[in-house]
């Protein structure tokens, strides 16, 4: 039995509509990974991936089981990662998995891995809405990093996910502050305002850099709706 250090957080549905009902609560997108069964009372599996891909989640990494190769073709539509044959046994789908989550970890530009207390967590970059250094001196080197569904404390410096993050979609406005550029709503001389009214100041050191940055962000809006 192959053995592993990973953890993941599992919810299970009875169909396909409470599935796509859990998607519709949440603003957010709750999963990393969806594993579909084809054939389900009710709308079936590739219908359900159908309607996610589309309408609600375009990252999500779908595994398909079936015990019908007839829709392996089909799967192919909605991009999905795997289409395993039942019966599956625990050796292969493991090996799978453990691929799976290989691939989730390498597409560094638009996923962060974190450490909380000693797990691994996987957050999706655009739902970042901030990462700041923790004020209070008995949290050194520790950071909070401020997400559209929660926030995290976590182990690290500035700098590291400053080299971690795309630069085109993230910017250090602040020796202890790094923001995602698409939740920025209102720049100020002095200051940004966040999607989640956080509001953050900007470095004098940081001061040209943001400016030259806004203006070409309105050079670019004024050429996509002029």
């Amino acid at each position: 039995m192959m053995k592993t250090n990973l953890e993941f957080a599992i919810e299970c549905f009875t169909s396909g509509e409470k599935l796509l009902q859990r998607y519709k609560e949440r603003s957010n997108n709750p999963f990393h990974i969806l594993i579909l069964d084809i054939e389900m009372s009710g709308i079936n599996g590739l219908d359900v991936a159908k309607t996610i891909r589309k309408n609600l989640d375009h990252d999500v990494q779908v595994m398909f089981f079936s015990h019908y190769p007839k829709y392996i073709l089909d799967s192919f539509d909605v991009q999905a990662f795997h289409y395993l044959l039942k019966p599956v046994s625990y050796e292969l789908f493991a090996r799978k998995m453990f691929s799976l989550y290989d691939y989730i970890l390498t597409i560094s530009n638009q996923h962060l891995v974190i450490r909380i207390h000693h797990e691994d967590l996987v957050l999706k970059c655009r739902d970042i809405v901030s990462i700041e250094k923790c004020k209070c001196p008995s949290m050194k080197n520790q950071m909070k990093i401020v997400t559209v569904y929660d926030s995290f404390i976590t182990k690290g410096i500035l700098s590291s996910y400053c080299n971690r993050l795309d630069h085109k979609q993230f910017i250090a406005i602040h020796r202890s502050v790094i923001v995602n550029l698409d939740h920025i709503k209102k720049f100020t001389s002095s200051s940004v305002l966040m999607s989640n009214d956080a509001e953050f100041p900007i470095g004098r050191s940081k001061i040209k850099e943001v400016k030259d940055f806004y203006t070409k962000l309105m050079v670019l809006e004024h050429k996509v709706h002029g």
